[in-house]
C-alpha cells in the first residue's frame, strides 16, 4: 500500500509543477539578435516569469489554453496592452534550430494605437531537478 501511495504522489508531483525554459537566441522583425535568460511557467497559479539579459519580469493572471500537440497559448489583457504568448515545440531541428526544442512567439498589441510588435526566442526545455 506504501509503494502504491509514493507512485501515486509522484505521478502528481509531475502533473503539478511549471516547465522551465532557457533562452538560446530571438529574432525580431527578421534579425537575430544574442539573448540569455530563463523562462518559467508556472501551469497552477498561471504565470509567467521571464528573466531576459539580467532583466526580470512577472505576468500574472494569465489565461491559459491548450493549442495543436505540445502547443500552450497565454494571454494577458488589459487597457492598455495585450499580450500573447505562443509555445510551440520546434519541429524544424535543422542547421542552427538543431539544439532548440521549443519555440516562443511573443506578441505585443497596444490597445490605442493598434501597434503590434513580435519577438520569437528559441528555447531549450530544461530537465526538472529532483529532490
Amino acid at each position: 500500500m506504501k509503494y502504491y501511495f509514493t507512485i501515486f504522489l509522484s505521478m502528481i508531483s509531475f502533473l503539478f509543477y511549471g516547465q522551465r525554459f532557457e533562452i538560446v537566441g530571438a529574432e525580431y522583425q527578421g534579425e537575430h539578435s544574442p539573448v540569455k535568460g530563463e523562462i518559467y511557467i508556472d501551469i497552477d497559479n498561471k504565470s509567467i516569469a521571464m528573466e531576459i539579459n539580467g532583466k526580470e519580469m512577472t505576468l500574472t493572471k494569465m489565461s491559459l489554453k491548450r493549442g495543436d500537440v505540445g502547443e500552450l497559448f497565454c494571454f494577458k489583457e488589459t487597457v492598455d496592452l495585450k499580450q500573447r504568448f505562443k509555445f510551440s515545440p520546434n519541429k524544424e531541428r535543422k542547421g542552427d534550430l538543431v539544439n532548440v526544442s521549443h519555440i516562443m512567439t511573443y506578441t505585443v498589441v497596444q490597445s490605442f494605437s493598434n501597434k503590434r510588435s513580435e519577438f520569437i526566442y528559441y528555447l531549450i526545455k530544461k530537465k526538472r531537478n529532483l529532490r
